[in-house]
């Protein structure tokens, strides 16, 4: 209002035939929007005859384009100056630019230039004054509290901040890579709370995330800043000074296991956990009935690293009992991890289903432990029955129960059979056999090798390290053929979208390939790839039985 207030001075006293003057070009910048490290607003204003025309591409600045923003438009014609004639009145033309933040100190900005009725015209430079950020107790930024001594591959840790807060600010810059670290899978979203203190407003960002391979993870320097908010009706602005607080950088180590009293079955599980088995179905079944055995972990450690082993690391399972395609998942609840294990016996008796012995690392004392998982005894009917497993399709895993079917029942009175119908039987029987035998020898040789023989057989290999792990791989490039990903088994998968579970698979076997091609991995590393993988391949297991 100052420069328009002296333009219509300066035009008060001239008369009213010479009015049509060359436009008149003026930069100003609020001084508190001058602030290190932020965007500075130039406003423009230009005082010109309501006959010219502005061309607002034309703006420029030390011969460069300028780009702009119209935010005003309004004609000025004070009666006792031109009395009230709108063709002599003045058009006040407001515009906004943005300059680049800088540092603290005196600028020179300017000049403006602009073409107006096909001819440019120039405004003179004005000088900023680009505040800087002050460290106050106003605005705090601290780490949240970690043990960052005692970090394995497969921990769960929270990484996160608490913001103090002596007086209500805007934050205008928010650094915090804490909350995103490489070497890192962040576990859900973060959670974000509020609260008072005697020292005023406290927030906390928290983040929990899972540590991936061993390695050191540097962390940049977080930073935050704000200011003071002001409300002028509708509008809100910012009040300086602006005020800065920082963590510094930090590193974050993750540890390899020990080697010193790790056993091959060890799979990355977290704690010292305890486990309880029952059978959900009483303990006198049939056989081929459908029981559930319930394993029950608690303790003290990470839930989630808890898994069930392999079958074949269950010495006898599946001699004795048919199993599902893959071991349960379990479910958490209330501090405990519950696993529901389905089971069929496969032969009467005394039997039962055995125990098997769950090795962990307690992170607190840094040493392997070793769970005795019990056993649980089953009495199975049906001793006059001799059953085995149905024969599966050509082609097909055990990927569900097959049912059993007799083979032959006892024959409890023979006296009443003659000896021809004895012999037929048994001649039968013979002929049945044979039959069999080289049925199942051509079905053997024309079944073609499954994704899932394959990843079986990664799976049992995973001591050996780089041989299930080129297994692995192997076996996921023929799934994504088996499910229709890929034309074709030796196709790569580079060319698979980068979203869904198509991205999950094509970053899974990117990062195998780079071990395989370093070979430089440790063994406890190598260990992570085979634990992803079991819900990978799962995820598309089901994603062939939705199609």
């Amino acid at each position: 209002m100052f420069l328009l207030t002296c333009f219509l001075m300066f035009f008060s006293s001239l008369p009213a035939a010479s009015v049509n003057l060359p436009p008149k070009i003026s930069l100003s910048v609020p001084p508190e929007s001058a602030v290190e490290g932020r965007d500075i607003p130039l406003y423009i204003t230009i005082l010109h005859s309501p006959r010219d025309r502005i061309d607002e591409s034309s703006f420029s600045m030390d011969q460069m384009p300028f780009k702009v923003t119209s935010i005003q438009t309004e004609k000025v014609a004070p009666e006792e100056i031109f009395k009230g004639d709108e063709e002599d009145s003045i058009v006040v033309n407001r515009y906004r630019g943005m300059l680049p933040g800088r540092k603290p100190g005196i600028y020179t900005v300017g000049p403006i230039s602009v073409v107006v009725n096909k001819i440019r015209y120039e405004s003179g430079g004005i000088s900023i004054s680009v505040q800087g950020a002050v460290s106050s107790k106003v605005l705090r930024l601290e780490a949240l509290p970690f043990d960052g001594s005692k970090i394995f591959p497969g921990q769960q840790i929270i990484l996160g901040y608490r913001i103090y807060f002596e007086k209500p600010l805007q934050l205008t810059r928010e650094e915090l890579p804490l909350i995103n670290v490489k070497g890192f899978l962040n576990v859900g979203s973060p959670t974000i709370t509020t609260e008072d203190t005697p020292e005023g407003g406290m927030q906390t960002i928290a983040q929990k995330a899972r540590a991936q391979r061993p390695g050191t993870y540097s962390v940049p320097q977080s930073v935050i800043e704000g200011m003071e908010v002001e409300s002028n009706g509708e509008e809100k602005m910012l009040i300086p000074p602006l005020y800065r607080a920082a963590v510094k950088e930090m590193d974050l180590k993750v540890l390899p296991f020990p080697e010193k009293g790790r056993s091959a079955e060890f799979d990355g599980t977290l704690g010292s956990f305890v486990w309880r088995t029952a059978s959900l179905d009483g303990t006198d079944v049939k056989v081929g009935q459908t029981i559930r055995i319930e394993y029950r972990v608690s303790g003290r450690g990470d839930l989630s690293t808890v898994k069930f082993p392999p079958f074949n690391q269950i010495v006898g399972l599946q001699d004795t009992f048919w199993t599902e395609s893959l071991p349960p998942t379990g479910e958490e609840e209330d501090g405990v991890k519950r696993f529901i294990l389905t089971l069929r016996p496969k032969r009467a008796g005394m039997v039962e289903v055995p125990g098997f012995f769950a090795y962990s690392f307690d992170t607190v004392s840094q040493k392997y432990l070793t769970a005795s998982v019990p056993a649980v005894a089953l009495k199975v009917e049906g001793t006059k029955e001799a059953v085995r497993q149905a024969p599966q399709k050509e082609g097909e895993g055990n990927e569900s129960f097959a049912p059993p079917y007799e083979v032959m029942r006892g024959v409890e009175k023979s006296s009443e059979m003659s000896f021809p119908i004895i012999i037929g039987v048994i001649f039968s029987f013979i002929l049945v056999g044979i039959v069999e035998v080289l049925l199942h020898k051509k079905l053997q040789k024309k079944a073609p090798v499954t994704s899932q023989k394959l990843f079986y057989e990664a799976i049992a290999r995973r001591a050996k390290g780089y041989e299930g792990l080129r297994l692995l791989k192997d076996a996921f490039y023929r799934r994504l053929c088996e499910v229709g990903m890929t034309s074709k088994i030796e196709e790569t998968p580079l060319e698979l979208p980068d979203e869904g579970l198509a991205g999950e698979v094509k970053g899974y076997l990117k990062s195998i390939d780079e071990v395989l091609y370093r070979r430089d991995a440790a063994a406890e590393s190598l260990g992570l790839f085979f634990e992803e993988a079991i819900g990978l391949y799962q995820k598309l297991k089901q994603l062939q039985t939705l199609n």
